[in-house]
């Protein structure tokens, strides 16, 4: 693997946001039909991904007590492995490189402790 910056590890777009809702048929119903964005696919309960040409919105349901945890947004990469390495060098806190479905992904966290998901498509 060649020596890569940083600046060609990260892309410079959103992958995805997430948003966390209590009532996800209600939310769902709300993006798909009052914005007309487009469901790619989802459970129809709890779970649903919107594609906006590239740029992804993810709902979530969340219970009433439930504090957020993950990421509230992606930041793309074309390669997990060497932007993982890179910002563990770089003494940044980072997690397990997951998959989910065809996409990586992985979670730093910013100096607040805010965290944020490294994503490859």
């Amino acid at each position: 693997m060649s020596e890569q910056t940083v600046q060609s590890l990260i892309e410079h777009r959103v992958a995805e946001i997430y948003v966390r809702v209590k009532d996800y048929p209600k939310a769902e119903h709300f993006y798909k039909n009052v914005l007309g964005l487009p469901l790619s696919w989802g459970n129809g309960t709890c779970i649903g991904y919107f594609d906006m040409q590239g740029v992804g919105i993810l709902l979530l349901q969340a219970d009433e007590d439930h504090r957020i945890t993950e990421a509230a947004f992606s930041i793309a990469t074309k390669d997990i492995h060497a932007a993982y390495e890179h910002m563990a060098k770089e003494g940044a806190a980072v997690g397990d490189i997951k998959t989910y479905g065809e996409a990586k992904g992985f979670h730093v966290a910013d100096p607040e402790g805010n965290l944020i998901t490294i994503l490859q498509r």
